[in-house]
């Protein structure tokens, strides 16, 4: 599920009592966001996909509920996934 707020945070918080929730905000170009989704989006729903991931740029830039960020660009997958342990700290051995 997307975090968009610190209310949808809460939630997480509720949920999960005790946990050490850390949330990391995987970051791309716009215009590779756009390409990625025009590759796997057909149909009706490829429009709305393409307006939204930009909305969700502004609605997460005012949120800034992410603990750190991580780009998620033209990078190896276990670079990205690499680097979200790392930062999070979940590595026993980086």
């Amino acid at each position: 599920s997307d975090l968009e707020s610190a209310a949808d945070l809460s939630v997480y918080r509720r949920c999960i009592p005790n946990a050490e929730i850390k949330v990391c905000r995987l970051t791309a170009a716009l215009e590779l966001r756009r390409e990625r989704l025009r590759s796997r989006e057909k149909g009706a729903g490829l429009e709305w996909h393409l307006q939204r991931t930009a909305e969700l740029d502004r609605i997460l830039d005012q949120a800034s509920i992410d603990h750190f960020s991580v780009d998620n660009g033209d990078r190896p997958l276990r670079e990205v996934a690499s680097e979200v342990l790392a930062r999070a700290g979940w590595l026993v051995n980086p």
